[in-house]
């Protein structure tokens, strides 16, 4: 596999195991494409997209967004917004470059140049959030 893609898929499974590892989170973490058949409430970690910075140089600005979501029927809103909070202060902690790297030895984070939120409500499932744009390099450059 080549290591663009590698760096993509060990990114994800790097903010899910932030998730799994957290004492204070329960909800079922999933990496790669969002899919209504994963059921609410769910959270996933994706790489939405990439470009390599100076070419061949193999450090890439990669966008991570962690999206959470929850059913309107099944999670009331205060229980929701406590989920957000959670998964906000883990994700916007300014060491997130350094844990995310800690994750796995085969690619590491060499900075955030940028992080945002966002929230709303599509067809009574609330979601939330956050993106973090990432430069990143796989090890075995």
């Amino acid at each position: 596999m080549s290591y663009y893609n590698t760096l993509e898929q060990k990114l994800e499974g790097a903010a899910k195991d932030v998730l799994d590892d957290a004492s204070s989170w329960s909800v079922t973490a999933y990496t790669g494409e969002d899919d209504e058949d994963l059921g609410t409430p769910r959270v996933v970690c994706i790489v939405d997209d990439a470009e390599e910075e100076q070419l061949g140089a193999g450090n890439w600005r990669v966008t991570l967004t962690v999206r959470y979501t929850s059913n309107a029927d099944d999670v009331n809103a205060a229980t929701h917004a406590a989920n957000v909070e959670k998964m906000r202060d883990l994700f916007l902690d300014d060491a997130i470059a350094a844990t995310l790297s800690a994750k796995d030895g085969e690619f590491h984070v060499l900075g955030v140049y940028g992080r945002s939120t966002s929230k709303g409500i599509d067809e009574r499932n609330r979601f939330a959030q956050v993106s973090l744009e990432l430069l990143a390099a796989p090890s075995n450059l």
